[in-house]
């Protein structure tokens, strides 16, 4: 990693994520680059308190690398933007042993009930922007029912697709949504997705559909313990490995 030329830390995992790993980007979109990284041994061995993240933002690239204890208290949170990190298609660096078996463990025992608030969070301040927007478009139609869809998908105990494509098909049961979306993917192929939306009756069936899914009760899974053992297991030997002691 470039970026670590002239620095301390060890870099060790990092991915594309937004728009592109959503399967919406466009060519000349900013890549946006979020991983982790460790301490060197003098910092971690050291008394002073070091900064958690490094923030970098050059040319057409957005970096932001979390040590890896800020990392894995967001994971073992159940935070739902560092578990889109982890399951990018897109990788650009990784040398963490066995972590294919890790994520998987990761994804297995999250916390479902928090990515549904999360996503359900989102939808309700992008609706906001679309009902306070003169013309709203089909471009930021398409990221609200990205997150509406994710959060009905993680309604039923799933952790929601990345991909659009997979979130239409994965929330298959909301017909007028789903159609919808494809109706603005379809706008996008064509390049007309900045255009305003075509029927003013799409706002308020928005909002009917976003109040319905905030009705919704997700319990917890009860696998925090599980989830916390595993991070837990993993940082020691990463950090027994690089620091050798």
């Amino acid at each position: 990693m470039n970026f670590f030329s002239h620095k301390e830390e060890v870099p060790l995992f990092y991915c594309e994520t937004g728009e592109r790993i959503l399967g919406i980007g466009e060519p000349n979109h900013k890549y946006i680059v979020r991983g982790f990284h460790l301490q060197s041994k003098r910092q971690y061995l050291d008394f002073q308190r070091h900064k958690d993240f490094i923030e970098i933002t050059k040319d057409e690239i957005d970096f932001v690398s979390y040590n890896i204890d800020k990392m894995f208290v967001l994971l073992v949170n159940s935070n739902a933007e560092v578990l889109e990190w982890i399951r990018s298609h897109i990788t650009y660096y990784n040398t963490l042993a066995a972590w294919s078996q890790i994520k998987s463990e990761i994804l297995k025992h999250c916390e479902v009930k928090s990515t549904f608030h999360y996503y359900l969070s989102l939808a309700n301040n992008q609706l906001k922007e679309l009902e306070t927007n003169p013309s709203p478009t089909y471009n930021s139609t398409l990221h609200f029912l990205r997150s509406l869809l994710s959060a009905e998908v993680a309604s039923n105990f799933m952790l929601p697709s990345l991909l659009i494509s997979d979130l239409i098909t994965e929330a298959h049961g909301c017909k007028g949504l789903t159609n919808l979306a494809k109706l603005c993917l379809e706008k996008k192929r064509l390049s007309l997705d900045e255009e305003p939306l075509a029927d003013k009756l799409i706002l308020p069936f928005l909002k009917t559909e976003l109040t319905r899914i905030s009705k919704k009760e997700v319990l917890k899974s009860g696998r925090y313990k599980l989830l916390s053992e595993c991070l837990t297991e993993y940082a020691i030997f990463i950090k027994s490995k690089y620091y050798k002691m």
